[in-house]
């Protein structure tokens, strides 16, 4: 038999997925050997269909099994077949196909992929037609036959809004769009922790004096001139005591002159000889009295006015380079500033569109949006809407996931009261989908009761044993 070509096979699924019904329903279904299933074969009444029994019973097993009859083995467990068989099946019909998966035990050790069982699956018309490629046209027909309104409830922020932008539709890259804006949010925070910085600096530095000089002092001139001041002074002070010494020395002479001539008086008989002296002592002492007179002494400076003049010039130099450093930080301020205003005006204009994008969007229900990271309803995030709108978003968004199988799976419906559970059952017949429900309790509105992997109830066909 000749191959089909890729694209002829994906043009003949698509055109048998076009063709096919718009609200298709599980019209009956046949599980045996699947889990804890020994057999059930149901055939629901009613749009809520709740398949009930107490924990181990195989409900479970019920809702699984249609899971994977429409899904693909990639989320089937290691052991499917109920212990102790060798083969199981679902059956499941929809209207216009016949869904059967069947399973059969292989020895994991001979299988080439370690698995414990072999999968088959088949889809027929209505006619009885074989379809090629069975899980290809299963994948493009189906929605999300997985999708748990209940769990959908309880997931958090993050989980909701993937879990609604896998479904709608937007005419921009969202996602491009958010990275971008996580991009732009770390720059803006770093801008903004850079102007902060800079405003509390700032704001503990004190404002420029007024009429400060814009250019620094020449303290090395100032320095050199204090320098040369103080070697002046010091020639001053030689100059002054070189005077004084010569000065002592001349009343010495003169006291030295006075003695001589009082021993000359009284010593006659060496008169000659005193006065001889005494008369060189005068000589000497005219000299020194002559040579202090020619000693001219200079007019000392006030290093006390220069060194004050170097201090004002260090400090006035200071003032300076602190008011350059102020206007400095003023300059890099409003440059931090100026580009914070820039990110945060581009993220403020993405937002707006992404906003806009979201606006445009068809969403499963009307007042439903996507804001600040979560799924919003009427204008406040879901989880703060009541147990009653939560409900039916998420309903809205399931069936929206589920446009032509219109089938839905609760698994934790005990956690619905009664009033959440006919809210359910009146959205279900409004829309025309069926919801199939797992509870443990047995009471009340129940379709199907599992006990011992065996079905019965209002919906189950009894067969006779075989």
């Amino acid at each position: 038999m000749a191959r089909v070509p890729k694209e002829e096979r994906n043009a003949q699924i698509d055109a048998i997925v076009e063709a096919s019904s718009d609200n298709m329903h599980i019209l009956e279904m046949r599980i045996e050997n699947i889990k804890r299933v020994k057999l059930a074969h149901i055939k629901p009444k009613h749009n809520m269909v709740v398949v009930a029994g107490k924990n181990g019973q195989g409900k479970s097993s019920v809702l699984d099994s249609v899971a994977w009859a429409f899904t693909g083995t990639s989320s089937v467990p290691r052991y499917p077949i109920r212990k102790g068989q060798r083969t199981g099946s679902v059956k499941v019909d929809i209207g216009d196909f016949i869904v059967t998966r069947h399973f059969t035990v292989v020895d994991e050790e001979k299988s080439t992929d370690g698995k414990t069982y072999l999968s088959k699956l088949t889809v027929t018309g209505k006619r009885g037609e074989a379809f090629p490629s069975p899980q290809i046209l299963l994948d493009k027909l189906l929605g999300k036959i997985s999708f748990d309104p209940v769990a959908f409830k309880r997931k958090d922020p993050d989980d909701q809004v993937e879990e609604l932008r896998g479904l709608v539709k937007f005419d921009v890259d969202i996602d491009a769009m958010e990275a971008e804006q996580k991009t732009d949010y770390d720059a803006r925070r770093d801008a903004g922790r850079v102007a902060e910085s800079l405003k509390n600096r700032v704001a503990a530095m004190s404002a420029p004096a007024q009429g400060l000089p814009a250019q620094a002092i020449d303290v090395a001139a100032i320095t050199l001139k204090l320098q040369n001041a103080s070697q002046h002074n010091s020639g001053v002070a030689e100059q002054r005591r070189k005077k004084a010494d010569l000065a002592r020395d001349a009343e010495t002479h003169a006291a030295q002159a006075s003695q001589r001539r009082t021993q000359a008086a009284e010593l006659r008989r060496q008169a000659s000889v005193l006065d001889e002296e005494a008369e060189a002592c005068v000589n000497a002492g005219a000299e020194a009295l002559a040579r202090a007179g020619a000693v001219v002494i200079g007019v000392e400076i006030d290093t006390a006015e220069v060194a004050a003049e170097l201090t004002q010039a260090n400090e006035t130099n200071a003032a300076i380079q602190r008011a350059a450093n102020y206007r400095q930080l003023e300059t890099d301020l409003k440059a931090a500033d100026e580009a914070w205003d820039v990110i945060d005006k581009r993220m403020k204009e993405r937002d707006t569109e992404r906003e806009a994008a979201i606006a445009r969007a068809k969403m499963p229900i009307e007042k439903l949006s996507i804001a600040n990271g979560e799924v919003v309803y009427d204008g406040f995030p879901l989880s703060q809407a009541s147990d009653a709108a939560q409900i039916r978003v998420s309903m809205a968004i399931g069936m929206a996931a589920n446009p032509k199988l219109r089938v839905l799976c609760v698994r934790d419906g005990s956690l619905l009261d009664d009033d959440s559970l006919q809210l359910v059952d009146e959205l279900a017949k409004a829309n025309k989908y069926q919801v199939l429900i797992e509870r443990v309790e047995t009471g009340g509105n129940v379709s199907v009761v599992m006990e011992d992997g065996n079905a019965s109830g209002e919906d189950v066909e009894v067969e006779e044993k075989k």
